[in-house]
C-alpha cells in the first residue's frame, strides 16, 4: 500500500476518557496516516495513564514529556516525525473517516496551497456547526480565529514558523497560522464538517474565558504581530466591528434562551414545593439525610449490608465461571492477608476485606508480592462506609489509582456493579428481594454500589529472569535479552522549590542505585548500545546518565556510584565551567519563586516586544516563571543573557553563587572525569533548545561543546544527550556528522535491538522510590 505521508500528532494531558476513541478516528481514515503519536503530557490520573498504556502495546507510538502545556506537547510530537504532511488532533476530538484523504487530495491537486483545514461539527455539550472565516490576516485578528488545531500542514510550514509559542496562555495556534500567513503561506478551508469538536465543562477553551487568559492571549497575540496589525490597521477594525455585531445578536438569542431556562426552573422549583406540601397533608415523613446512619438496617457484622453482598457474591461467582485456576487465594474480610515474603499465587481475589483496612495500598502490595509472575489480581470494594465504625468506600477512580501504582498500568481494568437505587436501598437494609432483576442488573459507573478492579504482573520472561538471578552470577548470566534501559538523573539534591522536578534525593538515589547495583547489569553507555544493535544485550542491562553537570554529581552522585561499581555518563554543557555560575533555569526559579519581595508586574523586552505579566501573588510569580522559561528556549547565547541580567535588574537583587545549585567548574571536570567508571558527554554549547535554531547554530553548538570538553578530559567525547531532550530529524543528521556515535533523547522507551544510537530513548527517574522498583522492572520486561 502507498504511504500517506501524513503524520498525526494527538497531546494528551489528563484525557483517558476521550483519547482512545481520538485515536481511533485518525487511524481508521479511508487514507490511514503513515504515523499515530500520542504526546503524553505529563499526565498523573491512572485512567489516562492506563490509556496510554494500552495504546502502547497495541502499537501506538507515545512519547512522554513532563507537563509543560499543549504547545510543547505538539512541538515534540510533530518534531518527532519526518512526514511530509502533519495535522494535529485533540484527544477529546475526531476525525471524520474521510478527513484526511480530502485534506491530502485537495493539497495534491494545488502546490500553492500549503495547509488545509474544514468545518468543524461540536458534540458533547453543545451542537453547531462552525466555519473558520477565511485565511486573512485581519479577518484572523479581528475574530481571533485562523483556522483550527487539526489543519493538515506541509512540513515546510512548520519548518519556517518553527513551532508553537509555548509562552501564550491559549491562543498559541493562532499565532503559528499568523505566522505562516505573514511569510507567505496560503490556506485553504473545506465546507465539510470532516472533524468533530467536543464542548465539555473544563476544556481548555472554557477555563481560559472563565479565568481571564483569553484576553491575555488576544493582547500577547496584538504585541506579537503588531507590526502586521498597523499596516492593516482599518482592515482589521472592519474585521472586529462586524464580528461585535455578531457576537451582539447572538448575546441577544442567548440572553432569550437564559430567560426561557429560567422561567422552566421556576415553574419546576413551584411544583417541587407543591408536592412536599402535598405529601405532609397525607401524613408523610420528611427524610432527614442527618439521620442517615440510624435509618441503616440489618448491616452484618463484616460491615456489609445485603445488597451489597449480593453484589459480593455475584463477582466470586464470575470469577469462578472464568475458570479455576490452580494456586488461588480469595480473602473475605476478617481473613489473613498474605505476608508478601514469596510469590505463591497465581490468583488472589479479594472480597470484601479492603473497606476495614486502615492501610489498603499496603494490603494490595503485600498481594502483588503473592504474587507469581503472570499472576492476577481482583479486588472488590464497596463504594460507600456506612454501618461500619471505621473504613474506606471505593470509587472507581480510587480503585483504580491504588493498582495503577502497584502493576502495569495498562493491565488496570475497573467495573462496577449497581446503581443509585442499589445505593438507596442498601442505605435503606432492603433485602435484594425488594428490587426486581432489571433493577439489580443496571450499572450506573457514576453511582456504583460495588466496585471491582483486576491488574495482572508481568509473565513469564520475569520468571525466567528471577530464577537466573538468583542461581548464576551476574557477569555470567546467560541468554540474550531484548531490551535494556538507560536511565536519566540530573541533580542529586534536595532542594525547594523544584519547579522543573529536577532533584533526586541522596538517600533516593542511594536506594535506588543499590537496587540497580544487585538486580541488574551496569553497563557504560555505549556497551549497552553496541550490544543491543548486535542482539546481545545480557538480562537487565542499565546504563546510568546525569544531564546538565551539577556540582552535586560529582560530589554527591559519584561517590555513591563508585562505591556499587556502576559506571556513568555525565552529559556537561560549555556554560559555567570558565567560572562559578548556576544554570539559567535556576536564577529564573530563584526570583520568581523565592520569598523575597517583588514588584507587582514583570515588564521585560523580549524579541522587540515588552512581556508583560503579573507578579503580586503566588499563582501569578509561577504562571510568570514559566512564560518567561518558554521564551527563553528560543532565544539564543547572548539573548538569554541579556534576558537574565534584565530580570536580575528588575528584581533589585544581588544574587550571590550558591554552591547548593552550581555547575562544574574546568577543573572539577576534570577530576569527575578521571574517576574510574566515569564518561563526559556533550550536552550543547549553551544548553540550547537546538530545534528552534537554524542548522548552523545547531552546528557550531555541538562542535565547540565538544571541542571543549576533549581539550579538558584528554579524550574523545563521542557520546551526546540533546539539551532538553529535543531533536528532530536534521539535528540528528548533525550529529552524526560530527562524529557522535550516541545520542540521548528523553523518549520513555527501553534500548533494543531497532534503537536508533542517535535518537537513544531513556527514562526520568526522579525522586520516587516506594515505585522505582516496579518501574524498573516494567522498563526492562519483554513486550
Amino acid at each position: 500500500m502507498t504511504s500517506s505521508g501524513i503524520a498525526v500528532v494527538i497531546p494528551c494531558y489528563e484525557l483517558g476518557r476521550t483519547l482512545e476513541e481520538a485515536v481511533e478516528s485518525a487511524r481508521h481514515q479511508t487514507l490511514p496516516p503513515e504515523d499515530v503519536i500520542v504526546v503524553d503530557d505529563g499526565s498523573r490520573v491512572p485512567f489516562t495513564r492506563n490509556a496510554i498504556a494500552r495504546l502502547g502495546e497495541q502499537g501506538v507510538k507515545v512519547i512522554r514529556t513532563e507537563h509543560r502545556g499543549p504547545a510543547h506537547a505538539r512541538n515534540v510530537g510533530v518534531d518527532s516525525t519526518a512526514t511530509p504532511l502533519v495535522v494535529l488532533l485533540d484527544a477529546d476530538d475526531l476525525f471524520e473517516p474521510t478527513y484526511l484523504e480530502r485534506a491530502a487530495g485537495l493539497l495534491a491537486e494545488s502546490p500553492d496551497v500549503s495547509f488545509v483545514c474544514c468545518a468543524l461539527q461540536a458534540f458533547g455539550r453543545a451542537s453547531y456547526r462552525w466555519k473558520p472565516p477565511p485565511y486573512d490576516i485581519a479577518e484572523s485578528i479581528g475574530r481571533g480565529a485562523c483556522g483550527h488545531i487539526s489543519t493538515v500542514f506541509r512540513r515546510e510550514v512548520w519548518d519556517a514558523v518553527g513551532g508553537f509559542d509555548a509562552a501564550f496562555p491559549r491562543g498559541e495556534d493562532i499565532d503559528f497560522w499568523l505566522r505562516a500567513l505573514e511569510l507567505g503561506f496560503r490556506g485553504a478551508i473545506l465546507d465539510e464538517a470532516l472533524v468533530r469538536y467536543r464542548v465539555r465543562r473544563a476544556s481548555r477553551y472554557h477555563s481560559a474565558v472563565v479565568q481571564g487568559h483569553y484576553l491575555r492571549a488576544k493582547e500577547m497575540l496584538l504585541d506579537k504581530h503588531r507590526a502586521t496589525v498597523a499596516s492593516r490597521g482599518e482592515d482589521v477594525f472592519v474585521s472586529l466591528l462586524d464580528f461585535q455585531r455578531e457576537q451582539s445578536a447572538h448575546a441577544r438569542v442567548l440572553a432569550g434562551e437564559q430567560r426561557e431556562v429560567g422561567e422552566e426552573i421556576a415553574l419546576v422549583e413551584r411544583e417541587i414545593v407543591a408536592a412536599g406540601e402535598a405529601a405532609r397533608d397525607l401524613a408523610g415523613i420528611p427524610f432527614d439525610w442527618g439521620e442517615l446512619d440510624a435509618r441503616v438496617a440489618d448491616v452484618e457484622s463484616t460491615g456489609t449490608n445485603a445488597i451489597e453482598t449480593y453484589y459480593l457474591e455475584r463477582f466470586l461467582a464470575n470469577v469462578e465461571a472464568s475458570g479455576r485456576v490452580k494456586r488461588t487465594l480469595t480473602i473475605r474480610a476478617g481473613d489473613p492477608w498474605p505476608d508478601g515474603k514469596k510469590p505463591a499465587f497465581d490468583r488472589i481475589v479479594v472480597a470484601g476485606a479492603l473497606e476495614p483496612e486502615d492501610d489498603p495500598r499496603n494490603v494490595l502490595l503485600q498481594c502483588r508480592r503473592a504474587l507469581r509472575p503472570g499472576g492476577v489480581l481482583l479486588a472488590a470494594g464497596a463504594s460507600m462506609t456506612l454501618g461500619r465504625e471505621k473504613g474506606f468506600g471505593f470509587t472507581e477512580a480510587s480503585l483504580r489509582a491504588l493498582l495503577s501504582d502497584l502493576f502495569p498500568p495498562a493491565t488496570v481494568e475497573v467495573v462496577t456493579y449497581g446503581n443509585l437505587l442499589t445505593c438507596l436501598a442498601g442505605v435503606a437494609g432492603l433485602p435484594p428481594a425488594a428490587l426486581n432483576e432489571a433493577e439489580l442488573r443496571r450499572v450506573d459507573p457514576w453511582h456504583p454500589t460495588l466496585v471491582v478492579a483486576s491488574a495482572r504482573l508481568p509473565g513469564a520472561r520475569r520468571r525466567w529472569r528471577q530464577a537466573h538471578t538468583e542461581r548464576v552470577p551476574r557477569a555470567r548470566r546467560g541468554a540474550f535479552a531484548d531490551r535494556g534501559a538507560v536511565l536519566a538523573y540530573h541533580r542529586i539534591a534536595s532542594l525547594k522549590p523544584d519547579t522543573h522536578g529536577l532533584c533526586t534525593p541522596p538517600e533516593v538515589f542511594k536506594t535506588q542505585l543499590t537496587l540497580v547495583a544487585e538486580r541488574c547489569n551496569p553497563l557504560p553507555l555505549h556497551d549497552l548500545v553496541s550490544r543491543a544493535a548486535q542482539g546481545r544485550l545480557p538480562s537487565n542491562a542499565v546504563a546510568v546518565t546525569f544531564d546538565d553537570g551539577y556540582l552535586d554529581n560529582l560530589e554527591v552522585a559519584s561517590p555513591i556510584l563508585s562505591r556499587l561499581g556502576i559506571p556513568a555518563t555525565f552529559f556537561v554543557s560549555g556554560q559555567g565551567l570558565d567560572e562559578e555560575r548556576e544554570g539559567l533555569w535556576d536564577t529564573v526559579e530563584r526570583i520568581l519563586a523565592g520569598d523575597e519581595p517583588l514588584p507587582d508586574r514583570l515588564r521585560i523586552e523580549v524579541d522587540g516586544a515588552e512581556l508583560d505579566l503579573p507578579t503580586r501573588s503566588t499563582e501569578e510569580r509561577g504562571a510568570a516563571l514559566l512564560a518567561l522559561h518558554g521564551r527563553l528556549l528560543a532565544q539564543d547565547a547572548p539573548q538569554r543573557e541579556a534576558l537574565i541580567a534584565a530580570l536580575v535588574e528588575w528584581s533589585g537583587r544581588d544574587l550571590a553563587v550558591r554552591s547548593t545549585h552550581r555547575l562544574l567548574t574546568s577543573e572539577e571536570l576534570i577530576e569527575l572525569a578521571e574517576r574510574p567508571g566515569h564518561e563526559i558527554g556533550a550536552h550543547g554549547m549553551h544548553h540550547l533548545l537546538l530545534t528552534a535554531h537554524p542548522e548552523e547554530v545547531r552546528t557550531k553548538e555541538l562542535e565547540e561543546n565538544r571541542a571543549l570538553l576533549e581539550g579538558l578530559v584528554g579524550r574523545p567525547v563521542r557520546s551526546l544527550a540533546y539539551p532538553y531532550g529535543a531533536c528532530d530529524f536534521r539535528t540528528t543528521q548533525i550529529a552524526e556528522e560530527l562524529g557522535f556515535t550516541v545520542a540521548c533523547s528523553v523518549d520513555s522507551d527501553p534500548v533494543t535491538l531497532d534503537s536508533d544510537p542517535l535518537r537513544l530513548p531513556r527514562f526520568e527517574v526522579g525522586a520516587d522510590v516506594d515505585g522505582f522498583e516496579f518501574r524498573l522492572e516494567r522498563w526492562l520486561a519483554g513486550p
